[in-house]
């Protein structure tokens, strides 16, 4: 920093300005030109330059010679340079923690699965001409009812997938069983207790679970039955049948921010065939 402050004093010394009347500068601070030559020997010269005159002040004062502007100036470029070496790290350091944001624990992300809504196009790429073994479909869609049972419209909270979660009171569960593209198809409202607190993600993941195994037949894992697991569209498993639950509202809240599920038998996720020669593209992460 000593360097930088020095470098930027000799910079601004060498203005074009200051060029301009250092040579004024320098004759003023000549000595008068003597009318002939006058030869002295190195000796003389010696002894006169001990012998200086002392020049007198306006008070009659006499003092030693007056100091040049350039001896003035290289004083002046070390002392700039040395206090701006000193004091820069300081001050410095001093002005980053002024301006500097004040730290505060982060928000932890709930890592909340892509939205894939279930209209006609996202549903063509996973329902099936024939029912499939093991497969099933459900779309899970946040809806507000009145005490009259009326759905309420909430178009307010189209852009925000997260404050319709948390505004809604009830779910409409469309059934697809064995990912079946059939026109009969089943729907259940689930309705959040009224004495609880929050939006959709407080309705019990065990209330939601015990509608599906009536509406798509499942059996209740056994040493002879693997368990069943809910993924999202695009392969992401959100829960299992037989997970330890620590935190049922962070479950509930994936599984309404995807909207369409896709449940399978076994646990294991395996992308639907749909039908004979559909082609579908897939981005892969890397792996180790």
């Amino acid at each position: 920093l000593s360097v930088i402050s020095c470098c930027s004093t000799s910079l601004y010394l060498d203005q074009p300005w200051l060029r301009r009347i250092r040579p004024r500068l320098n004759r003023l601070t000549a000595e008068p030109p003597t009318r002939g030559t006058v030869t002295q020997s190195p000796k003389q010269k010696k002894n006169l330059d001990h012998q200086a005159p002392l020049a007198k002040n306006s008070h009659g004062k006499t003092s030693q010679g007056a100091v040049s502007p350039s001896k003035f100036v290289s004083v002046l470029v070390a002392f700039v340079a040395f206090f701006g070496g000193v004091l820069t790290p300081p001050l410095r350091h001093a002005f980053q923690e002024r301006i500097s944001p004040v730290k505060t624990e982060s928000i932890p992300n709930d890592n909340l699965p892509e939205h894939i809504p279930c209209t006609k196009s996202n549903l063509a790429n996973y329902l099936h001409e024939s029912p499939v073994n093991g497969m099933h479909i459900v779309c899970i869609e946040p809806i507000t009812l009145d005490v009259d049972g009326k759905e309420q419209s909430q178009t307010q909270f189209n852009a925000d997938r997260r404050r319709l979660i948390q505004h809604s009171n009830s779910l409409r569960l469309t059934i697809y069983k064995g990912a079946h593209s059939s026109r009969l198809r089943r729907r259940i409202t689930i309705s959040r207790d009224a004495n609880v607190d929050g939006g959709v993600e407080s309705i019990s993941w065990k209330s939601l679970e015990k509608e599906f195994y009536p509406a798509l037949g499942l059996i209740p894992p056994s040493t002879q039955q693997q368990p069943w697991a809910i993924f999202t569209p695009l392969g992401q498993r959100i829960v299992g049948v037989n997970d330890n639950l620590s935190d049922e509202k962070s479950v509930m809240t994936k599984i309404v921010s995807s909207e369409m599920i896709i449940l399978t038998n076994g646990g294991v996720w395996r992308w639907p065939g749909v039908r004979e020669g559909f082609k579908r593209s897939v981005e892969l992460s890397p792996t180790n």
